[in-house]
């Protein structure tokens, strides 16, 4: 036979509020982790539909409603999140071996991530080592090809610019020449405008912007390669600053050759387009502009300049 002993109920009654507290945080902590799990979910849910077709689906509205009202310990899981981001950063740059290695796409963190469809080759630079960085410009990666199709053409746009032309046309062999003059243009049944000193200026602006331009895609590009996540963002938005003013420079250009016999309408036309490049030049510093839900509308800002 068993010997059958009645519980110390004093000892329930000790441990009775031990017991509620130890539930207590096992329930604050069951409900911190789902909170956080339905939070990533929903940011996933969202990537998909807006990677979709870049509008807002009714099953975005659903999932935010999952967190439309604050929960206990929000603040709790923002700073989870945080710290899930920075320990995404120090992987990615012990998988880089500190900038010395590319990488693939699933090691860069989330707000690295810029184009899913290229898989690897991915360089993340610490900015104090911006050496390695600029020297990167030569090496193989997956954007060795972006910088060099924008820096090559800057050498050569360079070479138009600076005053070597006329060092080179000082030779006897180009003053020999023939030259076009305005007299040809009559046999065509055109009476051509008297010169003016503003009329190489177009052209000057033109290259000056495209230089520009290469400029600044290149830096971008080169940028793209860091680790540094203000140094990232300020590449993009310089790159948008380019591409904003040769536009404007490209249609000033046509707008004062192509309106020479009305020069009302032209300085008009040029007045819109310098105003649009200034514009081109402030919008994208602004903090909604670089936002992954904003990557269909930002490049509508140059197609409407």
């Amino acid at each position: 036979m068993f010997d059958m002993q009645m519980p110390n109920i004093s000892v329930l009654l000790m441990a009775t509020p031990h017991l509620r507290t130890r539930l207590s945080k096992l329930w604050a902590a069951l409900r911190g982790d789902v909170s956080f799990t339905a939070d990533r979910l929903v940011s996933f849910v969202a990537n998909l539909v807006e990677d979709g077709g870049g509008d807002i689906s009714w099953e975005d509205a659903r999932w935010k409603g999952l967190i439309s009202h604050p929960k206990p310990g929000a603040e709790a899981d923002r700073e989870n999140e945080r710290g899930y981001e920075v320990d995404m950063h120090t992987l990615a740059l012990e998988k880089s071996q500190g900038g010395n290695k590319l990488i693939r796409y699933h090691n860069l963190p989330e707000r690295w991530r810029n184009n899913e469809f290229v898989w690897e080759g991915y360089r993340f630079i610490p900015g104090a080592r911006w050496p390695a960085l600029v020297f990167s410009m030569f090496q193989p990666h997956n954007e060795t090809v972006n910088i060099q199709t924008h820096f090559v053409p800057l050498l050569a746009i360079l070479s138009v610019i600076l005053p070597w032309e006329l060092m080179v046309t000082r030779h006897p062999f180009f003053s020999s020449l023939p030259s076009f003059s305005p007299v040809g243009i009559s046999a065509f049944g055109f009476t051509p405008l008297p010169s003016s000193p503003a009329d190489p200026m177009p052209k000057f602006f033109y290259l000056l912007a495209a230089g520009a331009c290469l400029t600044c895609s290149t830096i971008w590009h080169t940028l793209a390669g860091c680790s540094d996540l203000w140094l990232l963002e300020a590449g993009a938005r310089i790159d948008y600053v380019g591409i904003g003013w040769l536009i404007s420079a490209s249609v000033s250009g046509v707008v004062y050759y192509g309106f020479a016999c009305q020069p009302a309408i032209m300085r008009f036309y040029i007045s819109i387009a310098i105003m649009t490049g200034i514009a081109g030049s402030i919008l994208p510093f602004q903090a909604w502009f670089d936002e992954r839900k904003n990557k269909v509308p930002s490049p509508r800002l140059s197609y409407a300049i």
